[in-house]
């Protein structure tokens, strides 16, 4: 799933019995206003086993209204934040070294 659709991702749209996300929405630049995906066009995602058992707790607690992930870092966070590992990890955020030349 993309960023935005994770964002926009509602708990009507996930089916824990069947392991499977609906991806129907996406958010916009500002993070608030939902639109149709990328594509215009909805697909279904299978929710890894592990991630499960995490989705129904939260499910419950959450009473399954609204939206799945009601925090999540801003996109800029998260850039620095993966900018940041790939330094600790030695790779160089310009140039991939798996990139066609």
């Amino acid at each position: 799933m993309r960023d935005d659709e994770e964002r926009a991702l509602r708990w009507v749209n996930v089916d824990l019995v069947h392991g499977a996300i609906d991806v129907v929405e996406t958010t916009n630049d500002e993070g608030d206003a939902v639109t149709g995906t990328k594509s215009n066009a909805a697909h279904r995602v299978r929710i890894h086993p592990n991630l499960v058992q995490l989705l129904d707790a939260i499910h419950e607690v959450s009473g399954g209204e609204g939206r799945v992930c009601v925090r999540m870092s801003s996109k800029r966070d998260m850039a620095r934040g993966l900018r940041r590992w790939m330094k600790r990890a030695g790779i160089s955020a310009r140039r991939s070294t798996c990139a066609p030349r």
